[in-house]
Parts: structure tokens; C-alpha cells; sequence
């Protein structure tokens, strides 16, 4: 998995579950994913296939399966920041006389 935050560039991300079986929900658009008896109620089930961060946005996910209690839902935020910085002005010290 990769945990959010700031990245030069585009990232994969994969989602897993401890509980085996288990039905993975998440949102690209920062709304909620909900589990209802088991399955995904809002958002979109995740395949197995990585999810392609290659702008600024936050993924949410829950895991859900028939006869356990849902996940807590997961937030994370990827940043992308393909702006270069900028070069510091030089300076010029003198020595006091």
C-alpha cells in the first residue's frame, strides 16, 4: 500500500484487507464508502487492480464481508506536486572591517 502524502509524480496505489475475503469500497472524490450487509453500498469495489493517483485527490476505503463488523473507514490524502523548486537567490556575505 502506498500510505498518502506529497509525490513528484504519479503514483499506484493498492488496497488490501487483513480479513480474508473481505470486500474493499473506496471513493476517489472524498465522499464516504458504505458497506451494506457485506457488500459495497456507495463507491466502487476494488478489483485487485492498483488505483492511478496522477493528480491531487483523496482515496477512501472500507472493507466489509457478511457476519463481521465493517472496517473503519480509511482516508489518505496524495498530493502531486510536479512543480520543481525553485533555486534559492544566491547571497553575498562582506566581511565587516
Amino acid at each position: 500500500n502506498t500510505v498518502g502524502g506529497v509525490f513528484g509524480g504519479g503514483q499506484n496505489v493498492n488496497i488490501t484487507s487483513t480479513t480474508p475475503g473481505a470486500n474493499i469500497c473506496y471513493t476517489i472524490d472524498s465522499a464516504p464508502p458504505t458497506c451494506a450487509t457485506g457488500t459495497c453500498d456507495s463507491g466502487m469495489v476494488y478489483t485487485g487492480t492498483p488505483i492511478t493517483v496522477s493528480t491531487t485527490q483523496t482515496i477512501r476505503t472500507i472493507a466489509c464481508l457478511g457476519g463481521y463488523t465493517d472496517s473503519a473507514s480509511v482516508s489518505n490524502a496524495y498530493t502531486i506536486d510536479t512543480v520543481p523548486p525553485s533555486t534559492p537567490a544566491s547571497v553575498t556575505l562582506t566581511p565587516m572591517s
